[in-house]
């Protein structure tokens, strides 16, 4: 093949392709992005399984309002003033990062016994958070005190949510509808 003037005249055509320096940036880039999105994901499910303790709280609520409304007798057949459940507080059930997989167990057993009868309150499944019942605190018959508290990462700081009511002097619960919250997501 013969080369005119016109080829020689004519510039090289350079290769297509990205040079290392444009693939560095790129890659540096990526894992900046990637650093920021993996740290807004973990406190997003964080929160998400923060849920677990809201339900707790409200079925504990469902219970104890369920048994102030309710007529109780004693043993000898007088009917009782209204009051919540009580509870000395000396079984709250162990901490969930006890276990080999930091969940506590569906059905523990100190479910079975008082204040959790009363409150016909049980967990079927694994869960992070375990609850606390302090009912009737200091007085069953005008307060309740309900308490679900987890560790997600089982380090020293636990995350604590609060339900409290207390009777007012007509009969009425007065309750807060949300609960105090210490350290959601630790």
């Amino acid at each position: 093949m013969k080369t005119t003037a016109t080829d020689a005249a004519r510039p090289r055509r350079r290769a297509s392709g990205f040079t290392l320096v444009e693939l560095m940036l790129v890659v540096a880039i990526l894992g900046i992005l990637a650093s920021i999105g993996g740290v807004a994901w973990m406190r997003y499910v964080k929160r998400s399984r923060t849920s677990e303790a809201a339900g707790h709280l409200q079925k504990m609520w469902v219970g104890a309002m369920g048994y102030y409304e309710s007529d109780h007798a004693d043993e000898t057949g007088a009917m009782l003033d209204r009051q919540f459940p009580y509870d000395d507080n000396t079984d709250w059930g162990p901490d969930c990062c006890s276990f080999p997989d930091q969940h506590c167990p569906g059905n523990m057993p100190h479910f079975s016994g008082s204040p959790w009868k009363q409150l016909n309150f049980n967990i079927a499944d694994k869960h992070l958070y375990q609850p606390q019942y302090f009912g009737g605190f200091p007085d069953p018959k005008k307060n309740l005190w309900l308490q679900v508290q987890g560790n997600l990462d089982c380090d020293p700081i636990p995350s604590t949510f609060i339900r409290m009511a207390n009777v007012l002097p007509n009969g009425d619960v007065q309750g807060y509808a949300t609960p105090a919250i210490i350290n959601e997501t630790e």
